[in-house]
């Protein structure tokens, strides 16, 4: 398996709205800055000892005034004083060491922090900006769902009512005038649909973006405080070296621990325990509502985001010899026919058993009775379109009515 050693490869998320990558990197970073923060405390208490104890020896130095003694003894006490001047300014001078790494450290905190707060800023900016435009997309995608389905019931009803032999002319015209309305509001609703999308795949482009931007940046900067970390240690290790050769084993084993300190692997290994995912959000498509939605056993065509209005036979109208049967052409929308003879009905001919009364609600609808026998003409939205034997009436009954 390929060992990732990139921020940029490994801190995605097939979500479309997952921000899991970016708070991984942002607690990195975040655990970065403590670290650093951490060691600001260490130098600061390592001067404040130093400067103690040197200030303690240098004090004992000047108390040291022997005055009896004489001989080898009496060389020895002030070869003793003598060194422990030394030993004063060996831990004066750690302390100014301290202190400098100490303000060092300080600035490089500063600086890093100054960056990556600038970036993660920028890509929260557009991180929020890219979730707010898919929430409205995605208002825009059920708006756009909705008025598509109005627009068939509209549709439906229109046509249901334009086949019916009982429907007043007002009642058609109040029919066409909303299907109109709603096959405009459904081109409307579509249109914004799109039109967000592209905002959204702008947003989502621009996200990616400044995204990668940021990981390359948080790349850099945890590289580099790495590297600043352990140089800084192990200065500060060799202080201690310095100021007492006694703890140097021990400042030795914690230099052959950073001895293996390695940028890239301390990467790897962040990467291999905290990784989200290596698949980027992929972009998401326009769903055209008709290639996904069953249309009641139609098949929808569509020219620009609207149907084509339904052709009459011959300049048929609406009559008490006029039914509606279906385009075998397109399958879409019923043409208006002379009924032909009984004998002939054969696409339709399946004769049904009405097994539940029905009392008609709408002039588009039969009154039929337990037992009475009707021909099947076709399946509605609403109901079973019928034709009664004994009468050759067409009309709707719900589809609990019938039993085969």
């Amino acid at each position: 398996m390929t060992r990732l050693s990139q921020y940029s490869e490994a801190f995605w998320g097939s979500s479309f709205t997952s921000t899991a990558g970016f708070e991984a990197l942002a607690q990195r970073m975040k655990d970065g800055r403590h670290m650093c923060k951490e060691f600001e405390e260490y130098l600061k208490q390592r001067y404040e000892a130093e400067n103690r104890y040197s200030k303690d020896l240098q004090k004992l130095e000047k108390n040291m005034k022997l005055k009896e003694e004489t001989g080898v003894l009496e060389r020895s006490w002030n070869k003793l004083k003598e060194e422990m001047e030394k030993m004063v300014q060996i831990h004066q001078d750690a302390a100014a060491n301290f202190l400098k790494q100490l303000d060092d450290v300080k600035k490089f905190n500063e600086a890093q922090t100054a960056k990556k707060k600038a970036m993660e800023e920028t890509v929260k900016k557009y991180q929020s900006n890219k979730i707010n435009l898919y929430s409205r997309c995605m208002n825009n995608h059920k708006n756009y769902k909705d008025k598509c389905r109005e627009k068939d019931s509209a549709s439906d009803n229109y046509s249901v009512m334009r086949s019916s032999v009982t429907v007043q002319a007002k009642d058609l015209e109040k029919a066409n005038k909303a299907k109109t309305k709603a096959d405009e509001d459904a081109v409307k609703a579509e249109t914004a649909y799109k039109s967000s999308l592209d905002t959204l795949e702008s947003a989502r482009d621009l996200w990616e973006k400044e995204m990668q931007a940021a990981c390359d940046v948080f790349q850099k900067l945890d590289y580099d405080r790495i590297k600043f970390l352990r140089e800084h240690l192990w200065v500060s290790l060799n202080v201690d070296s310095q100021v007492a050769v006694e703890i140097d084993d021990c400042c030795e084993s914690v230099r052959q621990v950073l001895e293996h300190c390695s940028m890239e692997n301390d990467i790897c290994a962040f990467i291999e325990k905290y990784q989200t995912g290596t698949n980027r959000p992929a972009r998401i498509f326009f769903e055209d509502y008709y290639t996904n939605t069953d249309t009641m056993g139609r098949r929808g065509q569509r020219s620009g985001g609207q149907r084509s209005q339904p052709p009459r036979s011959n300049g048929a109208t609406m009559s008490d010899n006029t039914y509606a049967t279906v385009d075998d052409e397109d399958g879409l929308y019923a043409t208006l026919q002379s009924p032909p003879d009984a004998s002939t009905v054969t696409s339709f001919d399946k004769l049904l058993i009405i097994s539940r009364p029905h009392t008609k609600q709408m002039p588009c609808e039969l009154t039929v009775e337990v037992g009475q026998k009707v021909h099947f003409v076709r399946q509605m939205t609403n109901g079973v379109q019928v034709r009664l034997a004994e009468s050759n009436k067409f009309g709707i009954i719900p589809n609990s009515c019938i039993r085969l």
